[in-house]
Parts: C-alpha cells; structure tokens; sequence
C-alpha cells in the first residue's frame, strides 16, 4: 500500500496524438508505508481540447512503480507509444497495471 506525496508530476515524455492532445509519461514519488521511497509512472491520455482541461485530470491509461525512473518508462513506453493500445484500453475504461519487471509486450 502506498501514499502519494503532494508534488506534481514530472514528465518524462510527451508525444502528440494524430487526432489531437497528447500522451504522456509522468512520474512522481509515493511514500510506502513500511518500505522505501517509490516512484509511481503513468501513462496520461489528454484528448479534450485546451478550453475543457482545466480543472480536470487526464485519463490514466497504465502505471507502475519502482524505485529507478528508467525502469519506469521503460516498461511504459511501449504502450505510450501505441495509438491502438492507447485506443483499446480506454474504450475498455481500465488502467493498466505494468510491472517495471517484465517489460511490456505490444501484440
């Protein structure tokens, strides 16, 4: 079980998406409760328009934590990258748990 920490995001990658918006990949670090220091990566989908983001967070397409950033989005790049994947996942309304471990296959 894990805490978020109040800091924002930093992102790590961002690509424009061919419809508009964009996808992204942010980190932040979250206190665990008997354990280290994690750090939390997410897979964020913005497909509204400028006028309609304030107040309102991005859709989280995946996540996964671990303790080294790279780690991170190397496991979450490859669904980053993947406007199907991308597309699949959010008509499904899921997120997409991603173990930094074992890398994501894209099929």
């Amino acid at each position: 079980m894990t805490a978020t920490t109040p800091e924002e995001p930093t992102r790590l990658y961002e690509r424009r998406l061919p419809s508009g918006g964009y996808v992204a990949i942010e980190v932040r670090p979250v206190r665990t409760l008997f354990g280290p220091m994690k750090i939390r990566g997410q897979v964020v989908v913005e497909r509204r328009p400028e006028s309609r983001r304030p107040g309102h967070r991005a859709p989280i397409a995946a996540f996964a934590e671990d303790a080294r950033e790279e780690e991170i989005v190397l496991a979450l790049l490859p669904i980053a990258k993947s406007d199907s994947t991308l597309a699949e996942v959010l008509a499904r309304k899921v997120t997409v748990p991603v173990s930094a471990r074992r890398r994501w296959e894209i099929s």
